[in-house]
């Protein structure tokens, strides 16, 4: 098997090599945004529980001590909010959009290359392929009759060899763009629905205890 790849990368021809480079940048983006989700994910559902029930039971400072715990964004604003729990609604507000407005571009950085990752591999193939037919047919055009059929066949594969890879870069970019996107779209929306949410809950609990006044 190690044999058929190495053949199939040296009948590839230069551009194979564009596509790999661009394979790996692909690669690097996938496997930090992956990183990235996995390490921010929260169940958001039951933080919001659990905060709700201590913020309901006057326990401020014990929900906000249980999301000082996570680094992942939706526990960050939650703290921001608590901190600002003793303010008016603007204040509490500002809080959170502060921290709404660092968190969120942090989920959504990068991620945009792979759509222009898997542009540049789908041309690079296709450069490739024209390369692939051009050195074939212009091969065939001048070679001696016994070389013919030897000159056609590596023209030709490495054109089909650098469709194929480049087809199989774009794609895998393009798959992988929809998972992570879907992702981070499901957090951004958690972010805004439970935000929200706090933020009516504190100002309610400020209005409740009379410590302070809406604006």
């Amino acid at each position: 098997m190690f044999g058929e790849f190495a053949q199939f990368f040296s009948e590839g021809g230069p551009f194979i090599w564009v596509i790999i480079a661009v394979f790996a940048m692909t690669a690097s983006v996938i496997i930090d945004r992956f990183a990235l989700i996995f390490r921010y994910r929260v169940n958001a559902v039951g933080l919001w529980q659990k905060v709700r029930d201590l913020v309901g039971s006057d326990r401020v400072q014990e929900a906000l001590t249980l999301c000082r715990k996570s680094e992942a964004p939706l526990p960050r604003i939650f703290a921001s909010g608590l901190k600002s729990a003793n303010g008016t609604e603007q204040q509490i507000q500002n809080a959170v959009d502060e921290i709404m407005l660092e968190v969120v571009p942090e989920l959504e950085k990068r991620v945009g290359y792979l759509t222009i990752l898997a542009n540049i591999s789908t041309l690079a193939g296709l450069i490739g392929t024209i390369f692939g037919l051009r050195m074939a047919f212009s091969g065939v055009a001048v070679a001696d009759p016994t070389q013919k059929a030897g000159i056609l066949a590596n023209g030709i594969a490495t054109a089909l060899n650098t469709t194929a890879l480049g087809l199989m870069v774009a794609v895998t970019a393009l798959l992988s763009y929809s998972v992570i996107q879907s992702r981070i779209t499901g957090m951004v929306d958690d972010i805004d629905q439970f935000s929200v949410k706090l933020i009516n809950l504190l100002v309610e609990k400020g209005n409740r205890d009379g410590t302070k006044t809406v604006s």
